[in-house]
């Protein structure tokens, strides 16, 4: 007599929302605007960088917060990436208190709370994608952006607040000075704008990746 059984198909990976692209795009957005705020200053002052900082960190923190979470599969690090996004809605709000009250501490606030949100936001991101990797499809991204960002945390905690350099002045090159603040605000320009990128082909690539379907479950007959 002949019993059935059934064959169970590999687990797949949990369907992200159709939406979900639209996060990554809203980032891209909000990095490429600094990046080109940046970009065209000749002010590369503690104050434009503390104000370019707090738009960024606030606004990416509050989608990561209410928004990114939402598009997070339980399981796979929605507590990290809303922790990612109120350290982010922290430090933007910090940055501002500094930026508007203790003018003597823009250089050493600037160092600390750049390279800091970076350092922990950084490593969220990373071990979230670590953790998602090949169940996710963005995985590869978050491990990415991670990277970049612990990249930026490990060169702005190298700068010291009282480094100056000056250069030029030989009849060839106009003089010049480098210091702390326009190396500070140059890296967290770069940071923003390659993550611009990334971030924008990580949308398309989410958007117009095909829709995994799941395999129906197969029933066999066993012999005795």
């Amino acid at each position: 007599m002949a019993t059935p059984a059934a064959i169970h198909p590999r687990e797949t990976p949990p369907a992200l929302p159709s939406g979900s692209w639209l996060v990554p795009l809203s980032r891209a957005v909000i990095a490429a605007v600094v990046a080109l705020v940046i970009t065209f200053s000749s002010d590369h002052s503690p104050s434009l960088g503390l104000t370019a900082f707090a738009a960024y960190a606030l606004i990416e923190g509050a989608i990561q917060l209410v928004w990114g979470a939402r598009n997070v599969p339980a399981r796979f690090g929605r507590g990290a990436t809303r922790a990612q996004g109120a350290i982010g809605v922290i430090a933007g709000i910090l940055a501002l208190i500094v930026l508007l009250a203790i003018p003597s501490a823009h250089l050493v606030g600037l160092l600390a709370l750049v390279g800091g949100w970076a350092l922990i936001t950084g490593v969220l991101e990373l071990v979230g994608g670590l953790r998602a990797r090949g169940r996710l499809g963005n995985a590869r991204d978050w491990i990415a952006v991670g990277g970049f960002t612990l990249l930026l945390a490990i060169a702005v905690l190298l700068v010291r607040p009282e480094f100056v350099h000056n250069f030029g002045g030989d009849g060839k090159v106009p003089p010049g000075v480098l210091n702390a603040s326009i190396m500070t605000v140059g890296l967290f320009g770069a940071y923003a704008a390659i993550v611009a990128a990334y971030q924008a082909i990580a949308a398309l690539s989410l958007k117009w990746a095909p829709t995994e379907k799941s395999v129906p479950a197969v029933s066999v007959s066993k012999g005795e």
